[in-house]
């Protein structure tokens, strides 16, 4: 029996579209059979790409402000570079790609929402090792932004009379909300 998650490696041989079956008990899990597409052998290798910089890292990132990284394809052969950045909805923010002229690029990107993005960095139409990114973006904290509603802050409150009020932070940005 076994229990928890595994990693599987496996080598293809050939290229050509096969179907990976994961199963439970003999069962195809729910979505298996998964379809690979192996590429044919190429003279171009996306796993040696390099991709570093504030635009890529977990943290750092914040709405509104634009976020830079570098991808170094010295070392990977000649191939098209793609890259695209998703926002927590899916839906792909622009994306400037400027070709430095020493097979380096330098992109970036202004996320226009706070929250997960995928940033994902292909080559020859291969993600390069540690892509996607997830970078969390952050949101200014706007205090003023805090709403308060209900009886307990209205004019009149008694004393030891029971009483409440309520606290909308939604559109305030991630903080910690106290009472003193």
């Amino acid at each position: 029996m076994f229990v928890g998650s595994a990693d599987v490696r496996y080598y293809p041989i050939a290229p050509g579209e096969y179907a990976v079956h994961i199963l439970c008990d003999n069962e195809d899990v729910p979505k298996s059979p998964y379809m690979a597409h192996i590429l044919p052998r190429t003279d171009y290798f996306p796993e040696r790409v390099e991709v570093h910089g504030r635009g890529v890292e977990r943290d750092g990132v914040a709405k509104g402000d634009r976020a830079e990284f570098v991808v170094d394809t010295r070392k990977a052969g000649n191939a098209p570079l793609d890259v695209h950045v998703l926002d927590p909805r899916g839906v792909k923010s622009d994306v400037a790609v400027r070709d430095n002229g020493d097979k380096t690029y330098t992109c970036s990107y202004t996320p226009v929402l706070g929250g997960k993005h995928s940033v994902n960095v292909n080559y020859g139409g291969v993600a390069t090792k540690m892509s996607p990114y997830r970078v969390f973006v952050s949101q200014p904290l706007n205090p003023s932004a805090v709403v308060l509603t209900g009886p307990g802050i209205a004019p009149g409150v008694k004393s030891n009379t029971p009483t409440h009020f309520n606290i909308n932070c939604r559109d305030a940005g991630e903080g910690e909300c106290g009472l003193g």
